[in-house]
Parts: C-alpha cells; structure tokens; sequence
C-alpha cells in the first residue's frame, strides 16, 4: 500500500510541471536557466583555456609525445584525416576523397584544393610525402613505426634502404598514392595524429621556427582560429591558450628547430 501511495506521489511530481507548461507557464527551471544564459558575457567564451602540466614541451609534431602537445599540435598541424570532435573517428582534412584498389594494397588520395598552411602557403601532395619521408627519417620519432603497414616504411626508417623504397608517391600536386603491405582497413584512423600531418618548410632545412629560446621564457602558448582555411566550418572558439602551471617548463631545452 505504501509503495502505490508513493508511486502515486511521484508521477504527481513529474506531471504538474509538464501540465503547467502546457498551460503557458514556464516551469522555474527553465526560467532560471534563461536568466543564467542572458547574464552571461558571450564574449568571455571565445577562447578555451586548458590548464596543462608542467614539463618540457615539444612543439615538433613528429617528436611529441604528450598529450598536452597533442592538444595543440591538432589544432596547429593538418594530415590527410582528423578527429570527429564527437567520436573521434576519422574525418576528412587534407583529402578531399579516396580510393582504394581492388586488392585493398594501394590508396589513391586526393587533396583539397585550396588546401593551405595559415602563410598561404600551397599544400600539395608532395607536401605529406616530404612529411612522412621526415617522420620515418626521424630516429627520436615515438609514432614513426605506425606507418609501416606502407611498403618499404620500415626498411627505410631502420636504415636498410632508401626514401625510393619507400611506398609513397606524389602522382600530381593534388594526387597521393600510398602502396601498402598489406590490406589496412584502419588507416585512416592511423593518419589523424598529428605525426601524420603536413609540415611545410619555413627555410631550407627548417621545419619548425621555435616559440622559445635559450632564456626566454613564454608563460603560455595562444593560437587563434584561421576561419579562410576551412569556409564551411563554424569557428564557435576563435582561440585556444594553454596555460602550464609552472610558466617556466615552456623555457626548456626542447623548443628547438627541426
């Protein structure tokens, strides 16, 4: 008997403040969640702050290893795939659509045209092969390995044959052909990490121009959103700043040019 007295009660809790919308009255929730959004200052949400621990940072995308660089370095840096912000699946970047041969060993890609670093800059096709080519050259790179699924990756990066052995080839500016050992159906999800992304030359042989040396000291890292490198996406956030708690760990030997 108790419990029907209480299941009563309590479907009475849940139905008068849907009965008194539907009269027109706004339920007090609601109310409070309008007056809650009108007080606050829109501008004030246009840059997300992370907080980040403090240590070395490395802002070369092919040597990083944390996840607060990771952070920024997807922001800063573009590969073939990036992140769906919801599921983190694999979503078109740098290719504009694929294919894939009938033995599934060979990924033919094509790159957006107007694809292009923050400068202007022109990204081509040869621009991520010259990347991956620097990645798999890279001793200290922690994700180089993860790229040999693509024929004579893994010779070359342990030094047992040269960049022509290599699986990659840029057939025109917006064409890039990868030739795989064997069948990867998860690739795209391999080539969204930012190790995998496009860097161009800032000079000859300088990949990276450093945010910091010798004795200077950077308190925190600011980058802002380049509305014109992607027309069709809403910048809700226009930039993000990463903030360490030690000001100082952005000082560190590490932000050097590669």
């Amino acid at each position: 008997m108790k419990h029907n007295i209480f299941l009563k009660a309590l479907c009475a809790c849940l139905l008068l403040p849907l009965l008194a919308a539907e009269e027109g009255e706004a339920p007090e929730v609601e109310e409070a969640l309008i007056e809650e959004e009108s007080a606050v200052d829109k501008s004030l949400q246009r840059t997300f702050v992370i907080i980040a621990p403090s240590h070395e940072y490395d802002l070369n995308p092919h040597t990083a290893n944390f996840s607060t660089e990771a952070q920024f370095l997807t922001g800063l840096y573009e590969g073939l795939y990036s992140y769906d912000p919801k599921t983190l699946g694999p979503v078109p970047a740098l290719a504009e659509s694929y294919k894939v041969s009938r033995n599934k060993k060979r990924w033919t890609f094509t790159i957006r045209a107007d694809a292009a670093s923050s400068d202007g800059s022109p990204i081509t096709a040869d621009s991520v092969r010259s990347s991956w080519l620097r990645l798999l050259s890279t001793p200290e790179a922690p994700y180089a390995s993860l790229l040999d699924c693509i024929a004579g990756a893994a010779a070359y990066r342990t030094g047992s044959a040269d960049e022509s052995a290599v699986g990659i080839s840029a057939r025109n500016p917006s064409t890039l052909v990868v030739d795989l050992n064997t069948p990867t159906a998860h690739l795209p999800r391999i080539l969204c990490h930012h190790a995998f992304a496009a860097v161009l030359p800032i000079s000859s042989n300088v990949y990276f121009w450093p945010a910091a040396r010798g004795a200077l000291c950077l308190p925190k890292i600011h980058i802002t959103g380049m509305p014109s490198m992607w027309p069709s996406r809403s910048f809700r956030c226009s930039s993000v700043t990463l903030s360490p708690r030690t000001p100082s760990a952005l000082m560190q030997g590490k932000w050097t040019g590669f």
